[in-house]
C-alpha cells in the first residue's frame, strides 16, 4: 500500500498552474534584427503563471529535494534509496506522439505494450494524456484506485506505487483516470519528478503514449525518450500537424543544450514560425561552433514514422515519401516503421472495450502493429542505416540520388523514377503539405526535369556520369539512397565499366527470371554479365527479340507480352499511359477470361494497349477477341 502524504496547500486558492501554449506562427516584432534570446523564451517556455512563482516556492523545494521531508527518517530513505539501485531500470523508453488527435496513437501505443508482454517483456504503459487519461479503457482496467494526479500532488511517493496491474502478464499500466485540471498542467518540477522516475522504473520496456499537439509537456516527454514515434494519417492535416510537432521537438532539444543557448541569440529573425533544422543551419551562416552544435543535435534526433488508416496504395506510398521529403527538407534522419491498414476491426473493438490484439488477432491491423512493434525491437541492437548520418539535402544529391535510380538504371527505369517524383512533388502532394513552400517547389520541379533531361539522354548521361565516376567504379546498392525514395525503382545488377555507353534501341524488360516485389512488379536480373563486350568498354544489353507479325498475324495475350517486353515496355507504364487497371492488362495477356471486363469494355482496352506498343488497334482487337468464349 502506497503512504499518503498531506497535501500543502497555499493560501491563494484562485492561483491556477502553469498555462504556457506554443505559438508556431508567431511573427517577431518588425525592427528586431536578431532573434533574441527572450524571444526565443516567448517561443519555446512556458509563460509565468497568472499567481506568480512565489506561490509554489516550498513545493518546488520540496519537490527538486532541497527540504527534506520531516516524516522520513535517515534509516528509511538509506534502505528505499538501495532498493531502488538494486532495482532494474527500463531498457528503452519509447514515446508516442501525434501532431493532432484522432490518429491511433493510443491504438498503437496499447496493443504495441500487449505484444511486448506477450513476447515474455516487462512492460510499463504510461498514459501521457496528462488530464484526459483513457488508455486504461482500451485495456480492459476499472477505475484504476491510483493514476498520475496521486503522483503529481505527492499523495503517493514514487511513480511505481502509481503501477497496476492489467489482464496481461508482464504488462502494467501508470494510468491517468479521474485526474483533475492541475494534472494536466504540472509545473516543471513536477514534470521533472515523472521524467526521472519514468526511468528508475523497474522494467524492460516504458511506452507513454503522449497527448496530441505541440505544448510543452508533450514535447519535453517526446524529446526525452529512447524512441520517438510519430503517428499521422494520409491526411493533409494531420501530416501537417505531425511535421509541425518535429519541428517544434527538436527547437526544443536545441534550445535545451547549455552550449546552444548564447548561440541562438546570434541566428537572425525569422519571418514567422518555427523554423526547420535545415533552415537553422542556413541562418547559421558562417558561425561554425553553431552550426556544428545544430548538426549533433540533428543527428540525435530520429522521428519514426507510422502511417495509421491507409486505404489506397497512394496511401501506402505515403511513409516512404514523408521519409524521404523528411530527409531532404527537414534535414533529419527520419526513419520508416511501417503503415496500419484502415479495418473497421479497429472500431468494433474500442466500442467493445476490448484490446484489438486479443480480439482480433488475426485481422491485418494486428498483422501490421506486430510488424512496427518487430520494428521497434529491431532497433535496440540494429540502427537503420539510412538514419546512421545526416541525410543530404535536395541541393547536394545528383541527379541519380534525387530519383532513387541506381547508376545503372535502364531507361523504363528512369521514366518511372521520373513520373514518381513528380507525383511525389506535385502541388497537391499530400507528402510535401506544410513543409515545402510553394515557391520552393518550383525549384525543386525545376531540378527534378533537369535531372530527368541528363538521364534520359544517352550522351548527356555518359558525360555526366564520368563527372560523377571519373574512375568508373560506381557505388554498391548499399551506399545508395534508400529504395523507398522512389518506391518501385528498384536497383540495377549492371556491373560497372569505365568509359560506360548506353546502347541505344529497345530496352529490355529487367527480367530473365521475374520475380515479384510487394506491389506486384517484375523485376529481375538487368544485365547478363557474360553479353559484355570483350574490351570492358560498352555495357551491351540484352533485349528480347521483337517476335514477327503481319497482316494475317492473330494476335493472342503471349503475344502482346512478347512484344511488350520486346519494346522495353513495363505493364505499369501501360497502366499509366492508358489508364487501365494493372488486373486488366494482366488479364488480357494472360487471357484469364475470368478476370476480364465484360466483351464491350475488353475491346476497347485491347486497342488503348495495342496504340501504346504501336500496333494496328483494329486488327489486334479483331483477332484478339475472336479467342474469346462465347
Amino acid at each position: 500500500m502506497a503512504r499518503k502524504r498531506k497535501r500543502r496547500r497555499t493560501t491563494d486558492a484562485s492561483a491556477a498552474p502553469d498555462e504556457g501554449v506554443l505559438v508556431i506562427d508567431a511573427e517577431l516584432p518588425e525592427g528586431d534584427e536578431t532573434l533574441e534570446t527572450a524571444d526565443f523564451e516567448a517561443l519555446l517556455e512556458p509563460a509565468e503563471a497568472p499567481g506568480g512563482p512565489e506561490m509554489y516556492d516550498i513545493v518546488d523545494e520540496l519537490e527538486a529535494g532541497s527540504v527534506p521531508l520531516v516524516d522520513e527518517d535517515e534509516e528509511t530513505a538509506a534502505a528505499a534509496a538501495q532498493a531502488e539501485a538494486e532495482m532494474e531500470t527500463p531498457r528503452l523508453l519509447i514515446a508516442i506522439a501525434s501532431g493532432k488527435g484522432g490518429v491511433g496513437k493510443s491504438l498503437l501505443a496499447a496493443n504495441i505494450g500487449i505484444y511486448l508482454a506477450q513476447l515474455g517483456r516487462k512492460v510499463v504503459l504510461v498514459d501521457g494524456t496528462l488530464g484526459a487519461g483513457n488508455l486504461h479503457t482500451m485495456l480492459q482496467v476499472d477505475s484504476p484506485d491510483v493514476s498520475l494526479g496521486d503522483f503529481f500532488s505527492r499523495d503517493v511517493d514514487h511513480l511505481r506505487d502509481v503501477v497496476v496491474s492489467t489482464p496481461f502478464a508482464g504488462l502494467g499500466l501508470i494510468s491517468g483516470v479521474d485526474d483533475g485540471v492541475t494534472a494536466a498542467n504540472p509545473r516543471p518540477a513536477q514534470k521533472n519528478r515523472l521524467l526521472t522516475q519514468l526511468r528508475q522504473l523497474n522494467t524492460e520496456y516504458v511506452i507513454v503514449d503522449l497527448a496530441p499537439g505541440c505544448g510543452f509537456n508533450v514535447v519535453d516527454m517526446f524529446i526525452a525518450a529512447d524512441l520517438h514515434v510519430v503517428v499521422t494519417h494520409p491526411e493533409p492535416t494531420a501530416i501537417e500537424s505531425a511535421f509541425r510537432l518535429i519541428k517544434c521537438a527538436f527547437m526544443r532539444k536545441l534550445r535545451a543544450l547549455d552550449s546552444a543557448k548564447p548561440l541562438l541569440a546570434e541566428i537572425p529573425k525569422v519571418p514567422r514560425g518555427i523554423p526547420s533544422p535545415r533552415e537553422l543551419l542556413e541562418l547559421a551562416g558562417g558561425r561554425e561552433a553553431l552550426r556544428d552544435v545544430i548538426r549533433e543535435a540533428m543527428g540525435d534526433f530520429k522521428p519514426r514514422l507510422v502511417v495509421n488508416g491507409t486505404r489506397t496504395r497512394e496511401d501506402l506510398e505515403l511513409g516512404p515519401a514523408l521519409t524521404v521529403v523528411g530527409r531532404r527538407h527537414l534535414g533529419l534522419p527520419l526513419d520508416y516503421l511501417g503503415y496500419l491498414e484502415h479495418d473497421d476491426a479497429v472500431g468494433v473493438s474500442v466500442r467493445r472495450r476490448r484490446p484489438l490484439q486479443v480480439e482480433f488477432p488475426e485481422a491485418k491491423v494486428s498483422k501490421d502493429i506486430d510488424r512496427v512493434a518487430r520494428r521497434l525491437l529491431g532497433l535496440e541492437s540494429h540502427e537503420n542505416p539510412a538514419c546512421a548520418q545526416l541525410p543530404k539535402t535536395l541541393e547536394q544529391q545528383s541527379h541519380y540520388e534525387l530519383l532513387g535510380l541506381h547508376p545503372g538504371a535502364t531507361e523504363p527505369e528512369i521514366r518511372r523514377a521520373h513520373r514518381h517524383v513528380r507525383r511525389l512533388y506535385h502541388a497537391q502532394s499530400n507528402a510535401i503539405f506544410g513543409i515545402v513552400s510553394p515557391a520552393h517547389l518550383e525549384a525543386v520541379h525545376e531540378r527534378i526535369e533537369l535531372a530527368y533531361a541528363t538521364l534520359i539522354d544517352p550522351e548527356k548521361r555518359d558525360t555526366y556520369s564520368r563527372s560523377l565516376f571519373p574512375d568508373g567504379q560506381w557505388p554498391e546498392p548499399s551506399q545508395i539512397p534508400p529504395a523507398d525514395a522512389v518506391p518501385h525503382a528498384a536497383p540495377t545488377t549492371a556491373t560497372l565499366r569505365p568509359h560506360v555507353r548506353r546502347v541505344t534501341g529497345p530496352m529490355p524488360r529487367a527480367a530473365t527470371s521475374p520475380t515479384n516485389n510487394e506491389h506486384g512488379d517484375t523485376l529481375g536480373e538487368l544485365v547478363d554479365a557474360e553479353a559484355r563486350r570483350a574490351s570492358g568498354l560498352e555495357l551491351v544489353v540484352q533485349t528480347p527479340d521483337m517476335p514477327h507479325w503481319g497482316e494475317d498475324t492473330e494476335f493472342t495475350g503471349d503475344l502482346l507480352r512478347k512484344i511488350r517486353e520486346a519494346c522495353g515496355v513495363d505493364l505499369r507504364d501501360v497502366a499509366d499511359q492508358t489508364k487501365i487497371s494493372l488486373n486488366y492488362l494482366r488479364a488480357i495477356e494472360t487471357e484469364d477470361w475470368s478476370s476480364a471486363p465484360a466483351p464491350v469494355y475488353l475491346r476497347g482496352f485491347v486497342k488503348a494497349m495495342a496504340r501504346c506498343l504501336r500496333l494496328p488497334p483494329d486488327q489486334v482487337a479483331r483477332t484478339y477477341m475472336a479467342r474469346f468464349p462465347s
